[in-house]
C-alpha cells in the first residue's frame, strides 16, 4: 500500500494521459487487489485466525485505506480527490485480491496454520 500512497502524492501531471474509459479505476483494482492478495496471504500464514475473518479484515482495512487515499488526494496538486467510484474499484479490488488468495489457500495443497 505504500506504492498506492507515493503514487498518490504525486501530481495530476504526473501520470501520463490515457484515452480509455475509465482507466483509472482499472489501475484502482489492480493496486488494491495486489494489496489485498499480499496481506491476507501474510495474515493466513502468520495469524491464527478463520479465513472468512481474515477476508473480512482485509477487506475492510483496504476499503478504509482507500477512504484515506482519496481524502489524502484532496490536497495533492493536480488531483481531484474524493471519487467515490475511485473508492468502490479500490474496495472492488480489495475483495477480489482476498478472495484470490482465499481461492488459493482452499485448493492448495499445503496446509496454512489455523485451518
Amino acid at each position: 500500500m505504500g506504492l498506492v500512497t507515493r503514487l498518490s502524492s504525486e501530481p495530476g501531471s504526473y501520470f501520463p494521459k490515457v484515452e480509455l474509459p475509465e482507466a483509472d479505476k482499472i489501475v484502482h483494482i489492480v493496486l488494491f487487489a495486489m494489496g489485498a492478495f499480499f496481506a491476507s496471504g501474510a495474515m493466513l500464514v502468520s495469524v491464527s485466525l478463520p479465513r472468512k475473518v481474515t477476508f473480512g479484515l482485509i477487506v475492510a482495512v483496504i476499503s478504509v485505506f482507500g477512504m484515506w487515499d482519496e481524502y489524502h488526494q484532496l490536497f495533492t496538486t493536480g488531483r481531484s480527490g474524493g471519487d467515490v467510484g475511485d473508492w468502490v474499484a479500490d474496495t472492488f479490488g480489495a475483495f477480489c485480491g482476498a478472495l484470490l488468495i482465499d481461492w488459493i489457500v482452499r485448493t492448495s495443497d499445503r496446509s496454512f496454520r489455523g485451518h
